[in-house]
């Protein structure tokens, strides 16, 4: 079957079901599981598999007795299939604040720092004052963070300065960071007057994920003091709400920006250990491509950076 061919029966026969179907089945990889999760019976889900199977004349699930295995075929669907449902989520989120009396739109992607630090203090009274503008923000992290700068899929993007940018991307700096060691007011490390790296080197650290820049952190401390067999929890995440968590339940140090732990050092559940980490301090601002930039993203930005100055400590 030729490409011309696999387009026009996509166009015209297939469905919305069968894009979820495929999604849903990868993610859980049993029948009966990802059709209660769809809120269908197994027999319709089944069925949807087969109507696209026979669409396509190419097997997209092996079944075993544990459940489904999905084929190569398929693995390359559902890539486009998980793009085309975002899409939809989006367009449908976009119709619906249409509806409600939104004109104009903003897309915003952002670390939890950004969001913290600056995108909270502004958002209660953007939205009050400008109730046609619909403001959609997506968490982000990693490397979807970084495909948020080049996919153009976002009118601006909140989270530490990047080194490189696409071309026509500035940055606007709100808020200086930088990293430091934290634990619970409760930890063993809170009851010490000095801290030192030996005390440091034989604590339990709560490790971040790779491609953050907390565990670049922690990866420049164990190399710079020498801690070749330090203890760490059998648990990585870029969760930030979970970190915090675990922070308190156990006794746990870790490496996070100074930004983000603000509101924990406020009200006394987080300490910031007293021990420098010597690595330069970073700018937690806005980027965006301010010449192509709609009025509506011109009116957050000016919020957003109006919100970095009004921020207290």
């Amino acid at each position: 079957m030729d490409a011309s061919t696999l387009l026009n029966r996509l166009l015209i026969r297939g469905k919305f079901r069968h894009l979820h179907a495929l999604v849903r089945l990868n993610e859980l990889r049993n029948m009966s599981r990802a059709a209660s999760a769809m809120g269908v019976t197994q027999s319709a889900l089944s069925q949807s598999v087969a109507d696209l199977e026979a669409l396509l004349e190419t097997t997209l699930f092996f079944r075993h007795a544990r459940g489904v295995e999905p084929t190569p075929v398929a693995l390359q669907l559902i890539e486009m299939a998980e793009r085309m449902l975002h899409a939809l989520e989006d367009g449908t989120q976009a119709l619906a604040a249409h509806i409600l009396g939104a004109t104009r739109f903003v897309r915003v992607a952002a670390t939890a720092s950004a969001i913290e630090n600056f995108i909270v203090q502004a958002l209660p009274a953007f939205t009050a004052k400008h109730p046609e503008i619909h403001i959609t923000i997506d968490e982000l992290s990693g490397q979807a963070l970084d495909a948020s700068l080049s996919s153009g899929e976002h009118d601006m993007v909140c989270c530490l300065k990047r080194e490189t940018l696409p071309e026509g991307w500035s940055f606007h700096s709100c808020v200086e960071d930088r990293l430091v060691p934290v634990c619970s007011t409760t930890s063993h490390l809170a009851q010490l007057d000095v801290v030192s790296a030996e005390d440091l080197g034989r604590a339990t650290w709560l490790p971040n994920h790779v491609r953050t820049a907390s565990r670049r952190g922690f990866e420049y401390l164990a190399t710079r003091h020498g801690w070749t067999d330090v203890k760490t929890l059998n648990l990585t995440t870029r969760s930030i709400s979970l970190t915090l968590s675990l922070l308190q339940a156990r006794d746990l140090v870790t490496v996070l920006p100074r930004t983000l732990i603000a509101q924990g050092i406020r009200t006394g559940t987080l300490l910031e250990l007293p021990f420098s980490i010597d690595v330069p301090h970073w700018e937690l601002g806005v980027h965006w491509k301010k010449s192509e930039a709609s009025p509506a993203a011109r009116i957050l930005f000016e919020a957003l950076v109006s919100a970095s100055h009004d921020r207290g400590d």
